[in-house]
């Protein structure tokens, strides 16, 4: 089991996203020029942040044309609703709840199928294997991703937040509005569940 989370973990660094962990928090005069109806704050805010969104609706999804919707839904949800953050809390904990939120109304709405290869990138790299340790990892990866994709949303969500946003358990129950105690069971669950996929996909 820690072998299959492992390699999911390292998979995803490996397309780029642990890229998502330095994108810094906005500054507080740019998220209060938000709230006070600058279109240009807001577009400055969209600029930082939008990838990171788009990166975790892919890997919610693993679709890049739902994953697009999301982000569009997401920047939508933002400009009415940005007034609705106090900074009792770190913008991104906040935004990663509006990005929960949208991804699980999406599939509620359209239950989308989902191309096993959608998360694949051309920025993935095997430097130093032989084409056939290549074609292996690949083959490993998709495999993993489609167990991923498999997961229910409540197990998913954690899952994607802890290994590919690398958010500790109090971000993601913040993030999900749930105890740590539930995310720790969740993720946990997801490990098991995510293992026992794999073993009955064993070619």
């Amino acid at each position: 089991m820690e072998e299959n989370v492992r390699l999911f973990r390292l998979s995803e660094r490996m397309a780029g996203a642990a890229a998502l962990r330095v994108v810094r928090e906005p500054p507080g005069s740019l998220l209060s020029a938000c709230r006070n109806g600058d279109r240009a704050a807001f577009e400055e805010l969209f600029a930082l942040t939008s990838d990171r969104v788009y990166s975790l609706a892919l890997h919610f999804l693993g679709d890049s044309s739902a994953a697009a919707d999301v982000t569009q839904e997401v920047f939508l949800k933002l400009l009415v609703r940005i007034d609705q953050f106090r900074e009792e809390a770190r913008f991104s904990t906040w935004l990663y709840r509006v990005v929960a939120n949208a991804v699980t109304d999406y599939r509620r709405a359209r239950r989308p199928s989902v191309p096993l290869e959608a998360c694949e990138t051309s920025r993935l790299t095997y430097r130093g294997m032989s084409p056939e340790e290549a074609a292996h990892l690949r083959e490993r990866r998709a495999r993993v991703r489609a167990a991923v994709r498999k997961l229910p949303p409540r197990l998913r969500l954690p899952l994607v937040l802890r290994h590919v946003a690398q958010l500790s358990y109090d971000e993601i129950a913040g993030a999900l509005a749930i105890s740590s105690g539930t995310v720790a069971s969740r993720l946990s669950r997801a490990h098991k569940k995510l293992a026992a996929l794999l073993s009955e996909d064993e070619p």
